[in-house]
């Protein structure tokens, strides 16, 4: 299950946005917030490795790349839950509506649901 409490603190600790990335042909890279103030900035050419962040910025970076795919599944987990109600609403409004497969696929997925993730 994932904490979406903790993720929303991330976010909303972090610089506002959109975020937009940025290069120029020196060889420098800055990721800008949306009135163009610098998130952070470095010269790919050095590859020192080190940028400076703010840590709000640096909280949300750094979660990202877990936060991003669980909230992915969620939603699609999600989504799954409201295309079963649909059909599992057209079934009980009209039990014939459904073919025997339909009447399958909503039975199993219905069960799959409400599995705890």
């Amino acid at each position: 299950m994932i904490d979406i409490a903790k993720i929303k603190a991330r976010y909303e600790a972090a610089t506002g946005g959109p975020w937009t990335l940025e290069t120029d042909s020196n060889g420098w890279i800055a990721v800008e917030d949306w009135l163009g103030g610098h998130i952070f900035r470095f010269d790919e050419r050095e590859h020192s490795g080190t940028v400076k962040v703010c840590l709000g910025d640096a909280r949300f970076i750094a979660h990202a790349r877990k936060d991003l795919p669980d909230c992915t599944e969620e939603i699609d987990r999600l989504q799954g839950l409201v295309e079963n109600a649909f059909f599992e609403a057209l079934h009980y409004a009209n039990p014939d509506a459904l073919n025997p497969d339909q009447q399958a696929w909503v039975d199993s997925e219905s069960r799959k649901a409400l599995e705890p993730k």
